[in-house]
């Protein structure tokens, strides 16, 4: 019977500080828009404020199903109400759409806390590629240096690397071969600077592909990509740009830029 009404006491404890802290904190988010565009910047207009003191912290974050998790900082008004707009970048997601779950979460002095939250449809159907600059690579004499794997997007050496990481190695003369299922295609009229999902994806689907290139030359441009090998589908992976090569006996070295999906 007591430990019954310990139990009784402490759920009712519970609901008490459950109901002062939704009471004891009120936020209003004004969301001026439901469904935009990746790389635009959308507009909530907070108002929050507390019964007792004042509020110490509003932190912001997103999640969604590319990034995850995401803190997106904070703020530490130090007045009972605050009211003022906060700006989001839409990011540029995996996916063509997506939903991103935006969290503002106010604290105050005694501790109490309320989360708000916001959905928010990000189309992404091209994006922006980041651009990877001023990788060396070597060419096989050297034996270290002289390959490079797209999934870690590392230099690697063939002599210590795992053969699913030879993606990209270099021989000699300048030209490209590959120890895994990487096809590739030279468009020396692609716009590189340029690039997007979008326009990888479309050039490499309507180029020729081999798993091997000729001797690259500086300002050279070739698309990556991988093919199944049981169905035969390949799929790009990004886009390569020889910035600089260096012929240093007993063979070469190349400096790229490349842009990944």
């Amino acid at each position: 019977m007591k430990r019954f009404l310990l139990a009784i006491v402490a759920s009712i404890a519970l609901v008490s500080c459950s109901e002062r802290d939704a009471s004891d904190i009120v936020v209003l988010v004004k969301q001026y828009a439901d469904t935009v565009n990746a790389g635009s910047k959308v507009d909530f207009l907070i108002d929050a404020f507390t019964t007792h003191e004042k509020i110490t912290r509003i932190t912001f974050a997103s999640f969604d199903e590319t990034f995850g998790y995401t803190d997106l900082g904070f703020i530490e008004p130090e007045t009972s109400r605050w009211t003022d707009h906060f700006y989001y970048d839409a990011p540029y997601l995996s996916v063509d759409t997506s939903t991103v779950r935006i969290k503002f979460i106010v604290d105050d002095n005694i501790g109490s806390s309320f989360t708000e939250e916001r959905r928010l449809v990000v189309i992404s159907k091209d994006r922006p590629l980041e651009d990877h600059s001023g990788l060396t690579v070597h060419s096989a004499a050297y034996g270290s240096s002289d390959g490079f794997c797209l999934k870690s997007r590392q230099i690697i050496s063939r002599l210590e690397a795992d053969d699913s990481e030879k993606d990209i190695l270099i021989a000699d003369d300048g030209s490209v071969s590959t120890a895994t299922n990487v096809v590739f295609s030279l468009v020396p009229s692609f716009d590189y600077p340029s690039a997007t999902k979008r326009t990888v994806e479309d050039t490499f689907k309507a180029l020729v592909k081999s798993n091997s290139l000729p001797a690259l030359r500086v300002d050279d441009v070739f698309l990556v990509g991988r093919k199944d090998l049981e169905t035969g589908v390949m799929t790009p992976w990004g886009v390569f740009k020889v910035m600089a090569i260096y012929e240093e006996a007993p063979g070469v070295r190349l400096v790229f830029n490349y842009k990944y999906i």
